[in-house]
């Protein structure tokens, strides 16, 4: 290959290169950390009132809103069956969970996962599952009007 058609093919491949790195430069700049970084969330100054309602824990006990009061609660609700997305989201409860625990703050939290799946997710089975990452978990299943009556006042 003749050394001016090289040339032609080299100068775009570097001016490309000396562009990729400016923008680099410049957006590790523009983007890059300014301190502490911010905590994203959404802040709910007027929360909803929660009706009562009557689901069954993995032990076959009634759960229902007095079990609710007094305590922080973080509900997911998913299916035993859940190939992925469950899983790997009680994976995460379960470091915030431990998390919590290690720094004394886990005496007024519960995890509770909720079952969409009340035909195949029974007590036993969602015991078994929840315990898996945690046996400090709760299952939460019933019948599907019981599910329902929960869910939908969440908008779940």
């Amino acid at each position: 290959m003749p050394v001016a058609r090289k040339f032609k093919l080299l100068v775009p491949v570097i001016g490309l290169i000396v562009l990729g790195a400016a923008y680099g430069v410049f957006s590790a700049g523009y983007y890059g950390p300014g301190g502490n970084p911010s905590i994203q969330g959404m802040f709910w100054p007027d929360p909803n009132q929660l009706y009562p309602f009557v689901t069954v824990d993995d032990t076959g006990a009634k759960f229902g809103l007095d079990r609710l009061k007094g305590k922080w609660s973080v509900l997911f609700f998913g299916y035993t069956h859940c190939p992925d997305i469950c899983p790997l989201t009680l994976t995460v409860m379960n470091q915030v969970y431990t998390k919590l625990k290690s720094e004394g703050l886990a005496g007024n939290v519960q995890m509770l996962f909720v079952t969409i799946d009340p035909q195949r997710d029974t007590t036993k089975r969602l015991a078994d599952f929840v315990h898996q990452f945690n046996p400090a978990f709760k299952g939460l299943g019933g019948s599907r009007s019981q599910i329902h009556s929960l869910a939908g006042q969440l908008g779940v």
